[in-house]
């Protein structure tokens, strides 16, 4: 036997996974159920191999509803990290600032529009430097509220990664 090698019967094995319930579906397998995608039960089964014969096997899910934590009939222990509500709501807000950002660009166009139009009009006499002066104030009104909208949503993509690496 190589002396580098450690005792495989002295092995403590994690297995962290981004996503993916494994409590969950060893059960389901377990009562009979369906893969849902290829080879799930090849991957089960082998996880389930590996702690008959290391000394433990614990499998970390990082999405999960909830948290929990629990010993498989196989052995397996699972936790389950709960971090899936604090990601979602991340990426809601992401997704929310994102059609807000749409929106808003199209406000910024319109209200150049308007500019444009109203100088022409001013041109052939049918305007004011008053009303010109409003629209210019209305663009310039919708340009802050788009620098301010891309801030917040460069602020919430940096606030999911930042979630993502430490979900605490």
């Amino acid at each position: 036997m190589n002396t580098l090698q450690p005792e495989l019967s002295k092995i403590r094995l994690v297995i962290v996974q981004y996503a993916g319930d494994y409590a969950e579906v060893f059960e389901r397998l377990a009562k009979g159920g369906s893969e849902t995608y290829y080879a799930q039960k090849y991957s089960v089964d082998a996880v389930t191999e590996m702690a008959k014969r290391a000394e433990s096997v614990t499998v970390i899910c990082c999405l999960s509803p909830e948290f929990n934590e629990k010993v498989l009939d196989n052995r397996v222990r699972t936790i389950a990290c709960g971090f899936s509500h604090k990601i979602n709501s991340q990426k809601l807000e992401i997704a929310s600032l994102f059609k807000q950002m749409e929106l808003i660009k199209g406000l910024v166009q319109d209200n150049v529009t308007m500019l444009k139009s109203e100088e022409r009009l001013f041109s052939f006499g049918e305007s004011s430097l008053f009303i010109i002066n409003t629209r210019e104030n209305n663009l310039v009104s919708a340009q802050l509220s788009k620098i301010a909208l891309e801030n917040r949503f460069y602020i919430s993509n940096s606030e999911l990664f930042k979630i993502m690496a430490n979900p605490d």
